[in-house]
């Protein structure tokens, strides 16, 4: 098993502890790269009964599942349920993707099992309607529920203003980016802001944000894509990088804008299919390209330790969107 951080060590603590004064439904929040799965799969090898971990994108369902596998003791059966593949009953962790938790799915999921610790991971998508159905249903909100929702993130904040509190009793741990780096637990970061000729003077707002549209129009220009490839070419180097997008034309178009100036660029976005977008990961993992430009799918929880360089080629007025 991994050897916890004193951080993630009184994470564990907090929790207990939360849980032995009555606190059923708890946030911790911890910056990504601080380790959350090694936390909460510490707490799955310590729960007694069977744990349901919540996920939200199909790329972040195999790397807990991964990880969780790493860090509980040999023999524990984890399992993912999403799409064709189910749970089987004897497993006693089982990753799910939200969306497909439909009623009857999820009915067919707690037969016969006796769940005693939901985890949610990037929990600040939980007020959601049909996220909360889902919780509802899994008798969260029940008052004479036995069980814990334990919620991860690194943002409590959310772009439609709707609290945590919808759902959440009480954040019993946190720790923040700065705190992580004077700690040197993460690498200090440098930035570098290049400057463009778009105006976004004119660019109205949607939510905490920009309007995509709009913004889309302000900033995917030949001229903008080309300073952008020059400046990640010069600054990032050889450093593999992901560069964040405003839509699938924007990421289509600066990928080929890099990939002139012969930085080998792929693309990934929310609309291809499942497999491809493990097709483009893996040739990016394996380092056939040395950029990834992305709309909206490595936002949350991605995980891949050799990337050091972060293109925000997107701008945004949301301070939960550019710290996650």
């Amino acid at each position: 098993m991994f050897q916890l951080r004193p951080y993630q060590k009184e994470a564990i603590k907090a929790v207990i502890e939360a849980r032995k004064q009555g606190i059923k439904r708890m946030v911790v929040c911890l910056p990504t790269g601080a380790g959350k799965t090694v936390i909460f799969s510490r707490l799955a090898s310590m729960a007694k009964k069977q744990v349901i971990v919540l996920a939200h994108r199909e790329e972040l369902l195999t790397q807990a599942k991964n990880k969780l596998e790493n860090a509980l003791p040999e023999g524990v059966i984890v399992d993912i349920e999403q799409g064709q593949n189910r749970a089987r009953p004897n497993a006693q962790v089982i990753v799910c993707s939200i969306r497909s938790l439909r009623e009857d799915r999820l009915n067919a999921l707690k037969e016969g099992r006796d769940i005693g610790l939901v985890i949610y991971d990037e929990c600040h998508h939980a007020p959601a309607e049909d996220n909360r159905r889902v919780l509802r249903q899994l008798g969260c909100f029940d008052r004479d529920w036995g069980g814990t929702l334990l919620g991860f993130t690194a943002t409590t904040r959310r772009g439609d203003k709707i609290g945590l509190g919808e759902v959440f009793e009480e954040i019993v741990y946190t720790r923040t980016i700065a705190q992580m780096i004077q700690d040197n637990y993460l690498v200090g970061l440098r930035g570098y802001r290049v400057a463009t000729e778009a105006d976004l003077c004119r660019v109205g707002g949607s939510g905490d944000d920009f309007n995509v549209d709009e913004l889309a129009e302000a900033v995917d220009i030949q001229e903008r894509n080309a300073l952008v490839a020059r400046a990640i070419q010069e600054l990032a180097r050889d450093r593999r990088t992901i560069a964040f997008c405003v839509t699938v034309a924007h990421a289509k178009n600066l990928s080929r804008a890099l990939n002139k100036i012969g930085i080998p660029a792929g693309v990934i976005h929310g609309e291809m299919k499942s497999e491809q977008r493990a097709f483009v990961l893996k040739n990016f993992r394996e380092g056939n390209f040395q950029a990834l430009t992305n709309v909206a799918v490595l936002t949350e929880g991605f995980d891949d330790p050799e990337v050091s360089c972060i293109a925000m080629a997107r701008p945004t007025r949301s301070s939960a969107l550019y710290t996650q």
